[in-house]
């Protein structure tokens, strides 16, 4: 996935430093709207599965999500989106090309160009972190809940965690409504998820005996559709925050998709779901066919979520994500539900979030030092420009995993050696120096030992 976010932001780089004809630039930005309509969706949605797998209290919860979202957040935009802002200056919508000095280009960008790009593309971190925090009440509740399937309806038990969530509902739409003007309509929307998550798992039972688990699959995405259909005047004054409202939904639905996952993988195979797979297929292709965001028209700001300014547009542009992440889901369910390299696995999920933090340097870097004094056709561009970034920033991701403090500003996290109670204190001392064992590898079928087998297995 992340590959995918390096070829479009090359493709947009490489844009502002060559001229197209009218094909190649139509054809850039139907690739773009391509990437666009599933690329952070699908980010914040295995962001929400892989939130499913902590059981930490809220304090360590909180230190591991600091460690892991802010501290990247922070120190990426001090040593990695100042310079990257300086070297491609001339070019870069919001960077001050008049200033060559990069001392003194740093607190221009502190005081004036923070505030036309923010913190341009590490923005995913801290509203990740926000997501987190916010969704965490409720989340303990429902997990808590679907462990306990004998109970039915609510009972006592159920009311803290009922209170907590219809508190931290009603503040978001307090702060939504009052301190940020968000129309009122447009918060309860956003919090529905939540209500209707409360009503699904308060009779979660009746769905277990008739083996119909499909309502917890929607508690997200109809109110998705529904903030679609409503959201049209404002446009222009609250697509940041409908982008975040949007990515909520997607965060949500990764965190109920891997809570019921063994118990779908139960239902998946039985005979009359098998039996409706190729027609499912079927109906998925042609929903993706008629969602494909390829009209131009009344397209607003294209790197905001959804891009559409109407409804008749925007509703198609939304459902059409979601049907990208049901066939990503058929995708590696078919060729990857089986064990995974556990080595192969943590160097994917780390070297993801270094690609994340730190491509956009590098693209600039070989931009200006290598293609653009080129001048080569746009084609041998895009190839030299794309292989060497990612190469370089695989170099870069090699070269700070050993380094503790370094990889530390990349979110990386050092996985906690468990001792058995009552063992001697020499024991634990010779255990302190021997090296560890290579764990064993990690099967992705079973989330729990996925889990066991290392802290970074849960960061996205």
């Amino acid at each position: 996935m992340i590959y995918l976010i390096v070829v479009g932001h090359t493709i947009i780089s490489i844009e502002r430093i060559i001229p197209t004809d009218e094909a190649t630039s139509a054809r850039n930005d139907s690739t773009i709207r391509f990437f666009l309509q599933f690329g952070m969706p699908l980010f914040f949605y295995f962001s929400g599965r892989a939130a499913c797998l902590s059981d930490d209290r809220f304090l360590v919860f909180m230190k591991k999500k600091v460690l892991r979202l802010l501290l990247p957040a922070i120190a990426g935009t001090v040593f990695i989106v100042v310079p990257t802002s300086f070297v491609g200056r001339a070019y870069r919508p919001c960077a001050n090309p008049n200033i060559n000095n990069f001392f003194l280009y740093i607190p221009d960008y502190f005081t004036n160009q923070i505030k036309c790009g923010g913190l341009e593309w590490l923005w995913f971190l801290p509203v990740l972190f926000a997501y987190s925090v916010v969704n965490f009440p409720i989340f303990q509740w429902v997990k808590q809940r679907y462990r306990e399937p004998d109970r039915h309806w609510y009972s006592v038990a159920d009311l803290e965690g009922l209170a907590w969530t219809l508190g931290t509902d009603i503040a978001l739409i307090l702060i939504g409504a009052l301190a940020l003007g968000i129309p009122f309509a447009f918060c309860f929307v956003v919090v529905t998820p939540h209500l209707l998550l409360v009503i699904v798992m308060g009779g979660y039972h009746l769905l277990r005996q008739y083996h119909f688990i499909t309502p917890i699959f929607l508690v997200n995405a109809v109110p998705s559709l529904v903030l679609a259909g409503i959201y049209h005047d404002v446009y222009d004054v609250f697509n940041t925050f409908a982008a975040v409202m949007f990515y909520t939904f997607f965060y949500s639905q990764g965190f109920i998709d891997q809570m019921v996952l063994v118990e779908y993988r139960g239902l998946k195979k039985m005979s009359r779901h098998l039996s409706w797979r190729p027609v499912s297929l079927f109906f998925l292709i042609v929903c993706l066919c008629y969602c494909a965001p390829g009209t131009v028209r009344d397209v607003g700001y294209m790197y905001t979520y959804p891009m559409y300014q109407h409804a008749i547009d925007r509703v198609p542009y939304v459902l059409g994500t979601w049907v990208w992440i049901i066939m990503f889901l058929r995708w590696a369910q078919a060729y990857y539900d089986q064990e995974l390299c556990h080595q192969q696995f943590k160097h994917g999920m780390r070297s993801t979030i270094v690609i994340y933090l730190i491509h956009w340097f590098f693209i600039e870097v070989v931009q200006v030092l290598i293609t653009q004094p080129a001048q080569l056709p746009y084609g041998w561009t895009l190839l030299i420009e794309y292989t060497l970034v990612v190469s370089c920033c695989w170099v870069f991701y090699v070269a700070i995993a050993r380094v503790p403090f370094i990889s530390m500003l990349f979110g990386f996290t050092r996985p906690r050696r468990i001792r058995p109670k009552g063992s001697p204190l020499i024991v634990k001392m010779l255990a302190a120096l021997l090296p560890s064992r290579t764990p064993p590898a990690t099967n992705v079928s079973n989330p729990e030992a996925a889990v066991a087998n290392s802290d970074d297995d849960k960061r996205v």
